[in-house]
């Protein structure tokens, strides 16, 4: 029996979803919030299943994820096919993407080449580590992502952007305080570090890497913004890996010294959407290519 969906059911759940709030969603879509209730709950009957957790932060179950997905897709379709019709001409298209805080300004700078010349479009970024951007793809919040993983999810393409260097920095004297005898066990075990985040990937695929041997605990700053956490690092309070999108002039002005100089540290890009014909999409996918061309290895 073929599956029946309302795409008003849908856009109740979409809009649950981006708001976390059924009053918010009820706004977002002119209707009240016993209607919002109302066709959430006569979608999770048209499918047997329930498609969302009431709890906060609400989420999409594993069958809400596979509706919200396709939800999204079909509105920018729609958005794409009303701009060529010259239809719905105040309609906003949002274009959800995940990205590292290591490539969000790059990004940021890529985009605003496409989007000041694709009418309507409303960029939304969320912001989490390479190794899990894939994960908002799959759930339905994003359309597309940059992630360090390269196969292609079911239903997705993909595309190579290239290697981010990372320089694993610190200022001089930090580095002659800490590491004399350069980045020995030893000084990895006392040397503070500076962290985005308790479970850091990138700092601890680095210390997997590099010094495999290495597996104790170690002091640490906590620092979640990117900007604050070079910051720290420039003023001298720790070491840590920065990007080459982020660390400027910085190395060869002598603010900072490389601390692993011949054995340098590459993280693989990739671009992940879903596959479909979406103009905006593919706009997106050469600006970023050829933005990466010009700075990953």
């Amino acid at each position: 029996m073929a599956l029946r969906i309302d795409y008003k059911h849908l856009a109740a759940l979409d809009a649950v979803i981006r708001e976390q709030s059924f009053d918010k969603a009820a706004k977002r879509l002119h209707i009240t919030q016993s209607a919002v209730s109302q066709r959430l709950s006569q979608l999770e009957q048209s499918v047997g299943q329930r498609l969302l957790t009431r709890s906060l932060p609400m989420a999409p179950t594993a069958q809400g994820e596979h509706l919200l997905r396709h939800a999204r897709q079909v509105a920018l379709l729609e958005h794409e096919l009303a701009q060529k019709m010259k239809a719905d001409a105040d309609s906003y298209q949002v274009v959800a993407v995940a990205v590292s805080n290591d490539t969000l300004a790059w990004f940021v700078r890529t985009c605003m080449q496409w989007i000041p010349h694709s009418p309507r479009s409303l960029l939304q970024v969320y912001v989490d580590d390479e190794s899990r951007t894939q994960q908002m793809m799959r759930n339905g919040t994003v359309l597309g992502c940059i992630s360090q993983h390269a196969a292609a999810l079911p239903g997705g393409e993909v595309t190579e952007l290239g290697a981010m260097r990372f320089y694993c920095v610190a200022t001089p004297d930090f580095a002659a305080r800490h590491f004399p005898d350069g980045l020995t066990d030893e000084a990895l075990a006392c040397a503070p570090a500076v962290l985005v985040s308790h479970d850091d990937p990138l700092h601890f695929d680095f210390l997997a890497q590099q010094h495999p041997r290495f597996t104790g605990a170690f002091p640490f700053h906590l620092i979640p913004s990117i900007n604050e956490f070079v910051d720290v690092i420039a003023a001298g309070a720790g070491f840590g890996l920065v990007s080459n999108l982020l660390i400027g002039e910085r190395l060869k002005r002598g603010l900072l010294v490389d601390l692993s100089p011949a054995r340098p540290f590459h993280l693989p890009l990739y671009w992940h959407r879903w596959a479909m014909e979406s103009a905006l999409i593919s706009r997106l996918t050469e600006s970023l290519t050829a933005a990466a061309a010009g700075l990953l290895d």
